[in-house]
């Protein structure tokens, strides 16, 4: 059974069955002149160009006004034959010729202009069709829309499409506030990118798409933010990784050497303990993910006795970022 699209006050709603399509009609929440949509076809159309949708009253109205122009223009003939022998007929009868004939004219305007409208508004395959192929090559490359989606809407937004968005970043902004935990950013996150996608399925016009990508790259800066905080709370394991480097050298080799690994490994201890977090592994001095991170976002960092690091918080400062973006995401998605 096919699948039906209708716009109601610049929102899509759907998908219903033709039948359900046919009460919303019966009901009055659905006009003639409402925007419908379903599979295969190329552009929204009129409901009033769906068959059997609305009853075909139109074609009764103009029977009705076609039987009074009838009457008129006999009644017309009646006045004046009965005239005919009457007296002052040469004075009154242009004045009767008059009437008649403005009466004529009245209704013959009034049934053109009820054909125009008809066939405007509510038959099928009439200027409105014209319309809808016009925008169909025009204004879409191949002629037609994606298959098995409504084509694309105005430059609007459907603030249904990024709800649950909106709603799983004002969770992960007040669980940041009230001290979020490692795993629960971690569950978060996995329901962001769930509606994240189911998102991307319903985006229908430019503005929908450039909230998307703002809400993409919350995202992007949210999990980055969680992989800053991994290195963090790996803290304490590379404070136990120098010092067993430190104990094998001092074991091994022991004198100068060992000397200096003892000093090298307090360095870096010390460093751990003060809430800083080097951004350089601890046995060759080469670059971690830290860094890269640092580097990618401008995170500010010091060097200190041939150690560079940075905040052990600063996967907090990217929460910051990520939440601002996300800002930006909703107050575009209201129109602000």
């Amino acid at each position: 059974m096919a699948s039906w699209y209708y716009m109601k006050d610049g929102r899509r709603i759907g998908p219903i069955d033709g039948k359900a399509l046919k009460r919303v009609a019966a009901s009055g929440a659905l006009l003639p002149t409402d925007q419908v949509w379903t599979d295969g076809q190329p552009v929204w159309i009129p409901a009033s160009s769906v068959r059997g949708l609305f009853p075909a009253a139109p074609d009764a109205a103009l029977a009705t006004m076609g039987d009074s122009l009838e009457s008129l223009a006999q009644a017309a003939t009646y006045t004046q034959t009965e005239n005919a022998g009457r007296p002052n007929r040469r004075s009154v009868e242009p004045r009767r010729r008059n009437v008649t004939a403005w009466l004529i004219g009245f209704v013959a305007v009034l049934l053109l202009a009820g054909g125009a409208i008809y066939w405007m508004v509510l038959t099928p395959g009439g200027p409105d069709h014209n319309i809808a192929r016009m925008v169909e090559t025009t204004l879409l490359p191949s002629g037609k829309s994606p298959q098995g989606s409504p084509p694309a809407r105005a430059a609007s937004i459907d603030l249904e499409t990024f709800k649950e968005l909106y709603r799983i970043a004002k969770r992960i902004e007040g669980a940041q506030e009230a001290g979020l935990k490692r795993g629960d950013f971690a569950t978060l996150l996995q329901e962001f990118a769930t509606a994240l996608s189911i998102a991307k399925d319903n985006v229908a016009t430019d503005q929908e798409n450039k909230v998307l990508d703002l809400y993409r790259r919350a995202f992007e800066i949210w999990k980055d933010s969680a992989a800053l905080w991994d290195e963090t709370n790996a803290m304490p394991q590379r404070i136990g990784e120098a010092e067993k480097h430190k104990d094998m050298i001092c074991n091994v080799l022991g004198g100068a050497p060992a000397i200096d690994e003892i000093q090298k490994c307090q360095t870096y201890s010390l460093f751990i303990g003060e809430g800083k977090l080097p951004i350089q592994s601890y046995l060759d001095k080469k670059p971690t993910a830290a860094a890269d991170l640092a580097e990618r976002y401008k995170l500010p960092v010091e060097e200190q006795e041939a150690w560079k690091y940075i905040r052990a918080d600063s996967y907090k400062k990217l929460w910051q970022r990520a939440g601002k973006v996300a800002g930006d995401a909703n107050r575009l998605a209201k129109g602000k």
